[in-house]
C-alpha cells in the first residue's frame, strides 16, 4: 500500500499519452477500488482508440491488488469505391438545424478530377463500427451519381452519429463520416459564401494523419 499506482502512472506518461478518467468503486464487504484510465498513442489507419486502465484495491497484510486492462478499438477500412463513370453531383447546405431540415442547398457537378479525388478519400474511410443513439440530427451533405438518367450510387453525411451512409445496387455500408481528408476535399467543391454549414465540418474534425 506504500506504492501509489496513480502517482507512478502520472509521472511516467509517454509523450502523447494523457489521463482520460479517474474514479472509485464500492461494493458490500469489500475495500474500495480506485480506477485510472490512460489514452495511448496508437499510430494506425485502422485503430480509432487505444487505452490502458489501472484498478487497485487494498488486499491483506498492507498490500494492494492491481488489475490492468487494455482496450483497442479497431475499425477496418472498407475500400468503398464510388463510381465515376456517371454524373457526380454533391449538394451542401448553408444552414443546418437540429429542429428543422437543412436549408440553403448548393449543388455542384464535379469534374472528372474532382470526382476521382472524392472517390480516393472515400475509399480510405473506416467502417463506422457502431452508431450512437441520437435524438436529433442534421443532414450535412448529399452525393449522387447518375448514369443514363438513373441514380446508381448515393451517399448522405449527417451530424449525428457522424456517418456517411451509402446506397448502391450491391451494398449499403455506413462509414465513419468524421474524416478530415473527406471534409477537406468536400469543402473545395463549393465557392466562397456557399454551403457554409457543410464546409464548417473542416473546422470541427479531429485533424490527424489517419482521421
Amino acid at each position: 500500500m506504500s506504492v501509489s499506482v496513480d502517482q507512478f502512472v502520472r509521472t511516467h506518461l509517454i509523450k502523447g499519452e494523457r489521463i482520460t478518467e479517474t474514479g472509485t468503486g464500492n461494493a458490500p464487504n469489500a475495500y474500495p477500488t480506485y480506477n485510472l484510465g490512460v489514452s495511448l498513442t496508437c499510430v494506425s489507419p485502422y485503430i480509432t482508440f487505444c487505452g490502458v486502465y489501472y484498478q487497485t484495491t487494498e488486499a491483506k497484510n498492507g498490500e494492494q491488488e492491481l488489475r490492468v486492462d487494455v482496450q483497442v478499438i479497431y475499425l477496418p477500412i472498407l475500400h468503398v469505391k464510388m463510381p465515376t463513370d456517371g454524373v457526380v453531383t454533391v449538394t451542401g447546405y448553408g444552414k443546418t438545424s437540429l429542429m428543422d431540415p437543412s436549408s440553403d442547398p448548393t449543388s455542384v457537378v464535379l469534374s472528372r478530377h474532382q470526382a476521382l479525388t472524392l472517390r480516393t478519400v472515400i475509399a480510405k474511410m473506416k467502417n463506422l463500427g457502431f452508431e450512437d443513439t441520437c435524438m436529433e440530427d442534421s443532414l450535412l451533405l448529399k452525393i449522387n451519381v447518375v448514369k443514363h438518367g438513373k441514380v446508381v450510387w448515393s451517399a448522405t453525411a449527417d451530424e449525428c452519429p457522424g456517418a456517411l451512409a451509402i446506397t448502391s445496387a450491391k451494398t449499403s455500408p455506413i462509414l465513419d463520416g468524421r474524416s478530415c481528408p473527406f471534409w477537406h476535399v468536400v469543402s473545395t467543391f463549393f465557392v466562397s459564401g456557399t454551403a457554409k454549414a457543410t464546409k464548417s465540418q473542416v473546422h470541427g474534425c479531429a485533424d490527424s494523419q489517419y482521421s
